[in-house]
């Protein structure tokens, strides 16, 4: 088998995901914010690192300052300080938004 063959049966994503590397910040009901890194990101999802151990809720706001976008997010996978998510809807401009 051909590891062009292996990849594809391993990567079971709808949409392919490209390395990020950016800073975010998680918003939710709590009044400050939790600091964390976007590692790699898909028109669908993105994988997060939280700076420190959090509980989140299911549903949060992810800001992306350099981008100057805010996303809705559900968590679909928990594994240490890493966090699955899924984007609910399209981006925002974080310019036009209040958090």
């Amino acid at each position: 088998m051909s590891a062009a063959l292996d990849l594809k049966v391993y990567e079971r994503r709808r949409n392919p995901r490209y390395e990020a590397w950016k800073c975010g910040f998680i918003y939710t009901r709590r009044k400050t914010p939790l600091h964390c890194f976007i590692e790699n990101v898909a028109e669908t999802g993105a994988w997060l690192k939280l700076a420190r151990a959090a509980a989140l809720p299911a549903r949060f706001t992810l800001l992306v300052p350099e981008d100057e976008v805010v996303l809705e997010c559900r968590a679909v996978r928990h594994e240490g300080r890493h966090v699955g998510v899924e984007f609910i809807g399209g981006p925002r401009c974080s310019r036009d938004i209040k958090l």
